[in-house]
């Protein structure tokens, strides 16, 4: 194997290494198991797909523009989703009513109160439904 075969390999492992650490930061969002598994088989096809471009384009990969287009990935993924609004709605304030959410969100009534339940059941959210009212329950970042 020469050097620039080496070098080339050493690449792709860390492009493989870095697709791998992308999907444990996906297993954070597992009480969105239908948006985990889309994820994790839009990474392998990702992983697939680099190893497959630096073997019939012999080009180098870099690590950067593996990295850039995961997280785009995952934004687009989890970033138009009612959880994550919620959530970083959430972020900035004691507590929120759900109409106050519907209205800063731009998400409809019934997804807002469905997300809702979901995060109050993944203990994310206390979820008060007389009040209808959300406030965070662990902070993410």
């Amino acid at each position: 194997m020469t050097e620039s075969e080496e070098t080339e390999s050493e690449e792709i492992s860390g492009v493989i290494k870095a697709i791998d650490d992308l999907k444990n930061i996906a297993n954070f969002f597992d009480e969105f198991k239908d948006d985990y598994v889309k994820i994790s088989r839009e990474l392998q096809k990702m992983s697939k797909d680099f190893q497959g471009m630096a073997k019939i384009k012999g080009e180098k990969i870099k690590l950067r523009e593996v990295l850039a287009l995961s997280m785009t990935l995952l934004t687009e993924v989890f970033g138009a989703q009612p959880h994550s609004k919620i959530l970083f709605l959430l972020h900035g304030v004691e507590e929120m009513t759900r109409d106050a959410l519907t209205k800063a969100s731009g998400i409809s009534p019934a997804a807002i109160r469905h997300a809702l339940a979901d995060l109050n059941a993944a203990k994310l959210v206390e979820y008060d439904v007389e009040k209808e009212t959300g406030k965070l329950l662990k902070r993410i970042y």
